[in-house]
């Protein structure tokens, strides 16, 4: 930073990476304190990729995402919130009110950045800061230094088989080719620090497994296999939820690829379902209406056969049932079927399929990327 900043830094720096270094620094006018991030070293590559750093983070606004309050002209530094803590430096394992809330702080900002197709994928215990609030504090995410739009290529230049990230938590796709990154890339990395703050000792690309009520949570986000997690973070604080009330949404087989699937489709499905009811009546329902109601791109299928994502209960033979407490909506083998007439049990109370009723298939539940 040059002599005319109008920044005072200390002398020693708060934090280093292999980028960049952040000093706790005072407006030398307002004495206003604050953190300032500056490159390590002022080359093009250096300086595109604060300069990127900047306008991605300056671009998105949500409580959860580290702000910029300042910036150099010339892209070589910027001034944030001076954080009151760091995740690295909590005791493990963290309190799991704590950790619940760090979870689903990052979940909630990285839902919010994929939504704008911007990707972390540098998410590690180094990176999630709290900062101060006017009733309580908050945990943000910061350092997007690595972000990358979907669809765009990335200013970090990389190589396949040259890893870019935190080493242990970057996810094994990123080592064989970081333009491949998905928001699935971003799920291993957030499944990873909760193995972290549960106290786990992570080797890069070797799987963790814990047991208790975060089983589910790190099997379905730390697979080796992308194809194998919840692809987004829909799916992330939907076992977010499981974790906190068993039973809210699906239970699935160890790491199977059908109960990924089953998360990801998890609100799409219901969202149809509700639109399919009519009086007791299902039907078929228009794919404008399904979009009103979901978003551009959302699509329902209703003749083919694919895997029927909502409430499924695995029973440890690759068959799926529907729970007791739906409308008599079953799913078997991978097939969704929707009864076109229901009753109610006067026994058990529970809606079921009426005797004899016909059933309408559901498949491929999603969005159109």
């Amino acid at each position: 930073m040059a002599q005319q900043s109008p920044y005072r830094l200390d002398s020693q720096p708060i934090a280093r990476g292999g980028w960049a270094v952040v000093y706790r620094a005072t407006h030398r006018e307002t004495g206003q304190v604050v953190a300032v991030k500056r490159n390590l070293v002022q080359d093009a590559e250096s300086v595109d990729r604060l300069r990127r750093e900047i306008q991605v983070q300056r671009a998105m606004n949500h409580p959860n995402i580290m702000p910029i309050l300042d910036y150099d002209p010339k892209y070589e530094w910027y001034t944030m919130p001076l954080a009151v803590q760091v995740l690295d430096n909590l005791i493990r394992p963290v309190a799991e009110e704590i950790l619940i809330e760090i979870v689903r702080s990052c979940a909630s900002a990285l839902q919010y950045a994929h939504g704008m197709k911007h990707l972390h994928r540098d998410i590690s215990h180094r990176n999630i800061l709290q900062l101060p609030g006017p009733s309580r504090p908050r945990w943000v995410l910061s350092d997007w230094g690595l972000v990358r739009r979907l669809g765009y290529t990335t200013v970090v230049r990389t190589q396949p088989g040259q890893a870019i990230g935190t080493e242990a938590f970057a996810a094994p796709e990123m080592f064989r080719d970081a333009h491949n990154a998905t928001a699935a890339t971003d799920v291993y990395s957030l499944g990873r620090v909760v193995a972290w703050c549960l106290g786990e000792d992570l080797v890069p690309n070797i799987p963790v497994h814990v047991t208790g009520k975060w089983r589910e949570f790190i099997g379905f986000t730390t697979n080796l296999d992308s194809a194998k997690r919840v692809p987004d973070m829909d799916g992330v604080l939907r076992l977010l939820d499981n974790v906190l009330q068993p039973g809210t949404h699906d239970v699935y087989s160890e790491n199977t690829f059908e109960g990924a699937q089953a998360l990801s489709f998890y609100g799409y499905f219901r969202t149809i379902v509700e639109l399919m009811w009519n009086n007791g009546n299902p039907r078929e329902v228009p794919t404008q209406e399904i979009r009103e109601r979901i978003g551009p791109g959302a699509y329902a299928n209703h003749r083919k056969l694919s895997l029927g994502p909502w409430d499924l209960v695995a029973d440890g033979n690759g068959r799926y049932t529907r729970r007791l407490t739906g409308k008599g909506i079953r799913f078997v083998q991978g097939q969704a079927r929707v009864p076109k007439k229901i009753v109610k049990n006067p026994v058990t109370e529970q809606w079921v399929a009426a005797p004899g009723t016909k059933m309408i298939l559901i498949t491929e539940v999603g969005r159109d990327q």
